[in-house]
């Protein structure tokens, strides 16, 4: 594992100092120190189910934030080859797809992800209740390989780290997020992640402020509903347009099965 942590907690209550994270000593506070390691746990319990199916909702609007243009599409979800590999079918739109593609394979990640780059969180000193659960509340940073958000059982790191500054040796500001964990269980309960992909080609600058919901069975999360608002920014023409598309995906996952052999940024054997 290779989780860079960088660990700064608030909250005011007796400190206790702990050992190498990340090759650098911390402290922080006991309770919310507590509560992160328990999330991350119960990340870590599940992080090897994977959706059977994924629903997806796609929505253009206009500047006045009218709908315009609606689709929808399918992708379902098997393994093969004893589970090292996944086989993935995708009904639907090709173009949803490649928007999609930008930021993630459309299995979750989140900032309990084992083979980060580096993440810095801390409690953000709210607490707020989500549905029937108070829960506190965690910002956080995360950096990582290009590659790292699409499982590939022949994993190889591009080289190149997504929201890393190598010059200032700091977050570079363009991937970060809140999470929401139940005070009482630690489980995750929400979490919301902004990304900023600048591109000056025909790929377009992607700005996106995604919302997931996760729905917790016998200690197991699993995200059920991913809201994900966004702009694509694309310079056309010879006079510097920009062709400009707001858009709205709500994507619901369901039928979970486990593949003990899933781990992102691994080789799996």
């Amino acid at each position: 594992m290779r989780k860079g942590v960088i660990i700064c907690c608030t909250a005011l209550m007796f400190l206790t100092t702990i050992g190498f994270l990340s090759a650098s000593a911390v402290t922080e506070s006991t309770a919310t120190s507590g509560l992160w390691k328990t999330a991350n746990a119960i990340a870590d319990a599940s992080s090897t189910y994977i959706p059977g199916v994924r629903r997806i909702l796609y929505q253009e609007l206009d500047g006045n934030g009218n709908i315009v243009y609606s689709d929808q599409a399918i992708v379902l979800i098997e393994s093969s080859h004893h589970g090292r590999y996944l086989k993935v079918r995708k009904f639907g739109d090709e173009n949803i797809f490649s928007l999609i593609d930008r930021y993630s394979d459309g299995i979750v990640m989140t900032p309990f992800e084992d083979n980060l780059e580096k993440l810095d969180y801390k409690f953000s000193g709210i607490s707020e209740q989500v549905d029937d659960k108070l829960c506190d509340v965690y910002s956080f940073a995360i950096a990582y390989d290009a590659n790292l958000p699409y499982y590939d059982s022949n994993y190889k790191e591009s080289g190149n780290i997504i929201n890393w500054d190598n010059v200032e040796d700091d977050f570079e500001g363009i991937v970060s997020g809140l999470i929401w964990l139940d005070q009482v269980s630690a489980t995750p309960i929400k979490m919301t992640v902004n990304y900023l992909f600048e591109d000056n080609t025909q790929n377009g600058t992607l700005e996106l402020s995604q919302t997931v919901y996760f729905d917790n069975d016998n200690g197991i999360i699993t995200p059920s509903l991913i809201r994900s608002t966004g702009t694509l920014s694309i310079y056309a023409g010879q006079k510097g347009q920009i062709l400009v598309k707001d858009f709205i995906i709500e994507e619901e996952q369901f039928s979970f099965w486990q593949n003990e052999k899933f781990a992102r940024g691994t080789t799996v054997i």
